[in-house]
Order: C-alpha cells, then structure tokens, then sequence
C-alpha cells in the first residue's frame, strides 16, 4: 500500500509542479482555503498541522507568486486573514484536471466491480484509521 501511495503521490505532484510550480504543502494550503477562505493564519496552521513559523514562510511565497492574499483584522492588527486569490482558484482548477489525469491512469484499467470492491476497502481502511487516531488524541 505504501509503494501505491508514494507512486500515486509522486504522479501527482510531478505533474502538478511541472504545470504549476507548486509543491504539495502550497496545494494543501489552497485546498484548505477554498473550503475555508478568510481563515485566521492561526487556523490555517492548526488544519494543517505544522507549526505558525513554517506556515508564515509558505503563505509569503504564496502571497508573493499571487496564489494568496493576507490582510490584517481590522479589529485586531495583530491577527492575520488568509483568503485564496483569483490566480490560486484558477490553479486549483487546473490542478482538478491534473488529478483527474492522475485518477484516470490509477483506476482506468479497473472495471466498475474492482472499483467498487476498492472503495468498499478504502472505506473500512479509513474507518479504522480514523477509530484509532480518535481514540489516540
């Protein structure tokens, strides 16, 4: 599974930084923010995971290639917004197709039934994951 996992990441990112210059932290990032726009920095750091320092150096090389924008609260200038750009929502659109490339050379060779059997497998996997993390935190 983890050979799977690293040939599929390596896919994707390949042709997703070939197309965009971007690598996988900026397009989880992005991702985020268009299920979330406007988060405090604060937020975004805490999703993800990784530490407010390592976040900060992200978002301004993405602010400065144009993918985010920060502004400062109005009530609280110590606090920082963080809302995708027009150029990252087209980004990630074209990074949809990429996926779907991806998707399509993954599972293009697997019928309707071995792919349903997978998403059966993927779901109980997931469930499992999920169980243990939860009862871990």
């Amino acid at each position: 599974m983890f050979e799977v996992l690293g040939l599929m990441r390596r896919a994707s990112s390949t042709r997703s930084t070939e197309q965009h210059g971007i690598h996988h932290g900026q397009g989880h990032l992005l991702s985020i923010l268009m299920q979330h726009d406007n988060l405090l920095q604060k937020q975004l750091a805490d999703i993800v995971h990784i530490r407010a320092a390592s976040v900060t150096d992200l978002l301004e090389k993405m602010e400065n290639d144009g993918l985010v924008t920060r502004t400062k609260d109005s009530s609280d200038r110590r606090i920082t917004r963080v809302s995708i750009s027009d150029k990252g929502l087209q980004l990630m659109h074209e990074n949809a197709k990429v996926r779907q490339q991806v998707d399509q050379i993954m599972f293009g060779t697997l019928t309707d039934e071995e792919l349903s059997e997978l998403d059966t497998i993927h779901q109980k996997i997931i469930s499992s994951l999920t169980t243990e993390v939860e009862n871990n935190q």
